[in-house]
């Protein structure tokens, strides 16, 4: 038996044969180049995105590096603005001698002083303390106060009691009203790694 095979049954198989070979083409070669596209598309959004995260990691790398510098700068500055002693007694002795140069600069007398021991704050930072006694007129209590604050070292008033040396119900009829105050106050100073 031999198989006849009409016009229309060739148009068929050459139909399906044009139909199976652009199946071919589509499924082998388009549609995987257009997977591959559209990858690369996802792919160069996450570099993009990766390329944005990078430069912004470099221009906080350099403000870092700048903010670091700075913070440095700042901690060597206010090193030298802490008492550093070896010990309780040396600590004291840059506290009377700051306090010292500061009634000297105001020209007042210290009458009474008194150190009080050295007390740790926390791991870093000790404080001791001075109170003192003292005469004064409010333009050298002022003066004596201003020198404390700029003093070279970081000196705080923990305390302070200002009373009239003569109280005065009236005006004196000759001569001028005496202004003097006693004045009594504590003195502290951060004292760096007293440990």
């Amino acid at each position: 038996m031999k198989i006849q095979i009409r016009d229309r049954d060739r148009r068929a198989l050459i139909g399906l044969t044009l139909a199976l070979a652009v199946y071919l083409t589509m499924s082998e070669l388009v549609f995987p180049a257009y997977d591959r596209l559209a990858l690369a598309s996802e792919a160069a959004v996450d570099k993009e995105d990766q390329l944005r995260r990078y430069r912004r990691a470099l221009s906080r790398q350099t403000r870092d590096t700048e903010l670091i510098s700075e913070a440095r700068d700042r901690v060597a500055e206010l090193d030298g603005r802490w008492i550093q002693a070896e010990s309780e007694g040396l600590a004291s002795v840059q506290l009377q001698a700051l306090v010292e140069e500061a009634s000297q600069g105001a020209g007042i007398g210290v009458e009474q002083r008194n150190i009080v021991g050295m007390r740790q704050l926390d791991d870093y930072f000790g404080e001791t303390t001075m109170t003192l006694s003292f005469d004064a007129t409010p333009d050298q209590l002022v003066q004596f106060l201003t020198d404390l604050r700029v003093a070279p070292k970081v000196l705080t008033v923990g305390s302070i009691e200002i009373r009239p040396l003569e109280v005065v119900h009236e005006v004196p009829d000759q001569g001028e009203l005496e202004k003097t105050l006693r004045v009594s106050l504590s003195v502290g100073a951060l004292v760096l790694n007293p440990l």
